[in-house]
């Protein structure tokens, strides 16, 4: 039995116990058990996805613009470049950064 089999039982053992101890049965278990003891899909049949978005960095996008990361840094901190901050790192979307790469904005004064 493996992993998931097991887990499925002992999820059925507590809930018969809990049945005959008038307690009911939490909404969505039985749907669980049933899941779990469904099989797995193979490997070979299971379509391998892309990821849905391709994140770069302000150093990538800055080399395919050919100009410093800094001012990249600042394209997306004015949000003229789509971009998510994580602490101190921009990261764009790969999509968004070939768009941009076509019409580079001009610099600020």
């Amino acid at each position: 039995m493996d992993a998931r089999g097991s887990i499925a039982h002992w999820i059925s053992q507590h809930a018969h116990e809990d049945a005959l101890k008038g307690r009911p049965l939490p909404p969505g278990l039985a749907a669980l058990v049933q899941q779990l003891l469904q099989p797995r899909s193979s490997p070979e049949r299971t379509k391998q996805r892309p990821p849905a978005t391709v994140e770069i960095s302000t150093a990538e996008q800055a080399a395919r613009m050919g100009c410093t990361e800094r001012y990249v840094q600042r394209l997306c901190q004015a949000g003229r470049l789509p971009a998510r901050r994580i602490g101190r790192t921009w990261l764009i979307t790969q999509e968004d950064a070939h768009d941009d790469e076509d019409e580079r904005p001009s610099p600020q004064p």
